[in-house]
């Protein structure tokens, strides 16, 4: 796979670091929220203590090898058996409660104005990278400034998630570190982190419902998303409102 290809991928199934927006949002001493400090040594109260470097150094192996294994379908620049389509989307004012960053009163003008640029940027990279289907990309927060969700919508169909598999057993857990689980018709990327006492935690990182003409994708970050239920039904309430 070439350059281009790799650069594609990444675009489409880059997996963002579950800290960085929170700490950017919630530090008041940090001078520029958009660009985060160094995470605090201290967990939160109320929050569960951050994760070691070495968990974090598995969890980056392993979402590297995600990226690299995405099959080769999304990069078609032609975007030939995507199902293409040009007819525009429009992103939800709200998911639940979770609403977009850019209109949340709590945000910073600079992170808002930050925001709207990503959003734009990565739209425009997400339509190049499903050969000029028609897309939207939106960012939304709870009303805690916690967690955080990114939505990617795009005109085209998707292949289902990918990870390469691993024998848990092989690597002492009872679970691989990744996973792709599927409740209904919308499948996960679901990260089992080592915790205390040999147990996994897990933690969501993206739910995909796609049809033959719409793709819906949500990424999450925080530290609330152990719940694959809860982020399935988020992605289903998505789902309702583009199709």
């Amino acid at each position: 796979m070439g350059a281009r290809g790799a650069s594609m991928l990444a675009t489409v199934w880059g997996v963002p670091d579950v800290t960085l927006w929170r700490t950017a949002v919630a530090d008041p001493t940090n001078p520029d929220p958009a660009i985060p400090p160094f995470p605090p040594t201290q967990p939160e109260p109320g929050r569960r203590a951050g994760r070691s470097p070495w968990l974090v150094g598995v969890a980056g192996v392993v979402v590297g090898a995600l990226v690299a294994g995405i099959p080769l379908l999304l990069t078609r620049s032609s975007g030939g058996g995507l199902g293409v389509s040009h007819e525009a989307l429009h992103a939800p004012a709200n998911l639940n409660d979770f609403t977009p960053m850019t209109s949340n009163p709590k945000m910073p003008p600079a992170t808002k104005k930050r925001t709207e640029t990503a959003e734009t940027m990565s739209a425009k990279n997400l339509s190049e990278a499903y050969g000029g289907a028609a897309t939207t990309v939106r960012k939304y927060i709870d009303p805690e400034l916690g967690d955080f969700v990114t939505l990617e919508a795009i005109r085209a169909t998707s292949p289902k998630p990918y990870v390469p598999y691993v024998d848990a057993a092989t690597i002492g857990f009872a679970k691989p570190l990744q996973e792709v689980d599927t409740i209904g018709r919308t499948s996960c990327v679901v990260q089992n982190v080592p915790g205390s006492g040999g147990k996994q935690d897990t933690h969501v990182q993206i739910c995909e419902r796609t049809s033959s003409h719409l793709t819906v994708r949500l990424r999450f970050d925080g530290e609330g998303w152990d719940s694959l239920e809860d982020a399935v039904a988020l992605t289903e309430r998505a789902w309702s409102a583009l199709s």
